[in-house]
């Protein structure tokens, strides 16, 4: 289980500080596309290449079913930050919204708690 809660968190924290700083650029409203799209664009590669890792990785039979959650949450994720990253202005990429219930931070968070790992996904 050292082996799996070691890798959940390097992909985890990898994505959680690119989003972080997403989140700044984001919920600022400072209406500053050149700066919400280069945050945008590295969210999404973070995005999706932990999601790619999730998927490639082999995880015990019991996380499994979370893990998959959380990577299908990655995926859907990115796919958003993709049209937030190409949008030709503040407004267009307003337009875009994630989704409001999240079913990735659940089994996110139950992942942490059964890898023995902080529930803070900033704590790397």
């Amino acid at each position: 289980m050292a082996e799996a809660a070691a890798l959940y968190k390097s992909a985890a924290c990898s994505l959680n500080f690119k989003a972080q700083a997403f989140n700044a650029v984001w919920s600022s409203n400072s209406g500053d596309i050149v700066t919400l799209r280069a945050a945008a664009a590295a969210a999404r590669d973070a995005s999706s290449a932990t999601a790619t890792q999730l998927d490639q990785a082999k995880w015990p039979v019991d996380l499994q079913a979370d893990i998959n959650t959380v990577r299908d949450s990655d995926y859907a994720n990115a796919a958003v930050l993709a049209q937030i990253a190409s949008a030709p202005s503040w407004n267009d990429a307003a337009r875009n919204t994630f989704p409001a219930d999240d079913p990735g931070t659940t089994a996110g968070q139950r992942l942490r708690s059964r890898l023995g790992l902080p529930a803070d996904p900033m704590a790397c």
